[in-house]
């Protein structure tokens, strides 16, 4: 019977060890170089799918990091702070190389004017963009009573004053209900003034949000059934006040 070769003489010679390493290199270098060109992020879907989204900054900043390594929370820093329209943002990891990104913009609601400027609001005082001269938006506009650094201020950030937020909640309130304001005149914080061509419309920051909309939703549905028109509602006291036309 012809007799196995033995392994033994192999197994003792001295470049044995560095076979072995130089393969144990080789597979563990592919496998690098397969994971590099799998797991970076190559493609990222935004969605809804219009055309504001083709000028969203930031997204290149997002491309090429390795999908299981970035950060959610990451991505919506990167996006909101280079764009200051942005909303929210969700984030939805689709291995091994794609973003999903939803995202929501604010929308622009009045302009208030500044020292040196003026800034165009979103919801909640977000600051969508600042401007030295006037914008052209058809929006309402907001006189304040206290000076507001223009310089102070970026776009993104949001104005940390509840009579502003206030008056832009209320202003999208009067909005559904089918009322057109065309200025507001803030003249403390207990003197929300939302003006339309006709009629004024009177709120506090003092008192809660929904009690106010709740009194105002009421007499207006009231006065709407009666056919009778109001030429000024104020709702800062604990029963409302009605001016007839």
């Amino acid at each position: 019977m012809p007799q196995i070769p033995s392994l033994r003489p192999f197994l003792k010679n001295k470049f044995l060890p560095f076979v072995l390493f130089f393969c144990m290199f080789g597979i563990v270098f592919i496998g690098l170089y397969i994971a590099d060109n799998t797991f970076r992020i190559t493609h990222i879907i935004i969605e809804p799918n219009n055309k504001r989204n083709t000028d969203l900054r930031g997204i290149q900043n997002i491309k090429g990091n390795y999908i299981f390594v970035v950060k959610e929370s990451d991505i919506i820093d990167e996006i909101k702070i280079r764009n200051a329209y942005v909303k929210t943002v969700e984030v939805t990891k689709q291995y091994p190389d794609t973003l999903t990104l939803h995202i929501s913009y604010y929308v622009p609601l009045a302009v208030l004017k500044v020292p040196d400027g003026y800034f165009l609001l979103g919801d909640e005082a977000v600051i969508l963009e600042k401007n030295r001269t006037e914008f052209a938006h058809k929006l309402p506009h907001i006189t304040y009573y206290q000076n507001i650094p223009f310089a102070h201020y970026q776009a993104g950030q949001q104005l940390d004053f509840k009579d502003i937020q206030d008056s832009l909640f209320y202003l999208q309130k009067l909005s559904v209900l089918k009322q057109t304001i065309n200025s507001i005149d803030i003249t403390g914080f207990h003197m929300l003034g939302l003006y339309t061509s006709e009629e004024v419309y009177l709120f506090s920051a003092e008192k809660e949000r929904d009690q106010q909309v709740y009194q105002l939703e009421a007499v207006m549905r009231e006065f709407m059934i009666s056919g009778r028109k109001i030429k000024s509602l104020d709702v800062r006291f604990d029963k409302p006040v009605v001016v007839l036309e």
